[in-house]
């Protein structure tokens, strides 16, 4: 008969080829490879004269316990032990699959003494009084239950598949990678997170926070450190915020716009503009030099253009001038003063008059109108007046609104004579 060799370091191979067993267990009268194999080739053993045979009988059984010598085969038969009681009825109880045991030779044949209990080696399972082998299931078999499959999977909707928390490397189910580990594949890693460049990451919009990744916070939430922030934001102040040369666009920072470009709200124009009538601009108080929003310039300062002088202005020479109703001092434009007003120069009066004697005054040969605040010419003999400081020297304005010579006086052709 052809037997298979099994491979069994430091363990006797039964010849059946199924079984490993201990050395000791060699030669001790008992058939613990069931194929007898492990007591063949035993030599007869050298029994002492002190050699006992106890024997006790209990619910009809017969056991005995012997004292031999070490490293012997014994016979059992009557001619062995010449001084000692006849054999009889010599039977041993074994444990059924579940049993207590010391040994394999407490157990029934194909059981094994497994941490004191008689259980079926491997993966195989106790069926009508023995252990049976069954044929495992890999990944994506069909099961009926999880017995069926192999290693670690589960019998899940009729498949093999490996649990939630587990994937399978190709030949079993194994713990999902964590965060910072080596991974080749989405689904080596665990279910948060991405293989990325080889290591498993949290995706861009999250980052890793007690082991867990969290989703980035937008602009204007608090924070305490920049990797908390969405990717183009930074913490500042403890809020997560955009660069000053950019805005917040609701998911992505954004260079600001620059002046007249078309917005929709005051953070989308660059830094010193402001969004008005949907469109970049300064303020009113200001002038775009290019690049910034400036202050408009003060009266009597250099200007190249209009707009750089302030609203009341005009640029005019090269210099930022007052308008016509008012006049320039230290730097303001006041309003240009009436007749008989305390004055400096000339431009400190209204238009037509002069600083004469430290007063603004029309000319000797002109009146002050107080309604339409300038000087006339005065006006000669005959002239329509309504008041007599508007006719010449000499003249007054009669009752008919006419410029005549005074009373006690008379035109001479010339002027009025007395």
């Amino acid at each position: 008969m052809w037997y298979m060799e099994l491979d069994c370091p430091g363990l006797f191979a039964c010849k059946d080829g199924k079984y490993c067993i201990p050395q000791d267990w060699k030669c001790n009268y008992i058939d613990n490879c069931a194929d007898n194999s492990d007591e063949e080739d035993c030599a007869n053993p050298e029994i002492e004269e002190t050699t006992t045979v106890k024997e006790v009988t209990f619910n009809e059984t017969t056991t005995r316990t012997l004292s031999v010598a070490n490293d012997s085969a014994l016979s059992l038969d009557e001619e062995t032990f010449p001084n000692t009681v006849k054999f009889t009825n010599f039977t041993t109880e074994k444990e059924t699959f579940g049993g207590q045991c010391e040994d394999i030779t407490g157990c029934e044949d194909t059981l094994f003494c497994i941490h004191n209990t008689c259980q079926c080696a491997g993966e195989d399972f106790w069926k009508e009084d023995t252990c049976v082998h069954v044929t495992k299931y890999s990944i994506n078999s069909k099961c009926r239950n999880s017995f069926e499959c192999s290693g670690k999977l589960l019998c899940l909707d009729g498949i093999c598949q490996c649990s939630e928390e587990l994937i399978w490397n190709g030949t079993n189910c194994i713990t999902k990678k964590i965060f910072g580990m080596q991974c080749f594949s989405q689904t080596e890693c665990q279910d948060d997170l991405f293989c990325v460049a080889g290591i498993c990451s949290c995706p861009d919009a999250y980052y890793l926070d007690r082991n867990k990744c969290v989703r980035r916070k937008d602009a204007k939430q608090e924070c305490s450190k920049t990797e908390e922030c969405q990717p183009s934001l930074s913490c500042f102040r403890q809020l997560c915020q955009c660069p000053s040369s950019d805005f917040w666009n609701g998911s992505i920072c954004t260079l600001r716009k620059t002046f007249n470009s078309s917005c929709s709200s005051y953070p989308e124009c660059k830094e010193s503009l402001e969004c008005k009538e949907d469109v970049c601009q300064c303020r009113e108080t200001d002038y775009w030099d290019g690049s910034y929003c400036v202050i408009k310039r003060l009266p009597g300062t250099t200007c190249s253009a209009w707009f750089e002088c302030r609203t009341e202005l005009s640029c005019l020479d090269g210099t930022c001038n007052c308008p016509d109703t008012e006049f320039l001092k230290d730097h303001k434009c006041l309003p240009k003063k009436v007749e008989n007003s305390v004055c400096q120069t000339t431009a400190e009066c209204k238009d037509t008059m002069k600083c004469r004697d430290g007063k603004c005054k029309c000319t000797d040969l002109e009146y002050w109108d107080s309604e339409d605040e300038q000087c006339f010419l005065k006006k000669e003999l005959g002239g329509v007046c309504s008041l007599s400081i508007e006719c010449q020297e000499n003249l007054e304005c009669d009752e008919d609104d006419t410029c005549v010579c005074k009373r006690s006086t008379y035109w001479n052709g010339m002027n009025c004579a007395k």
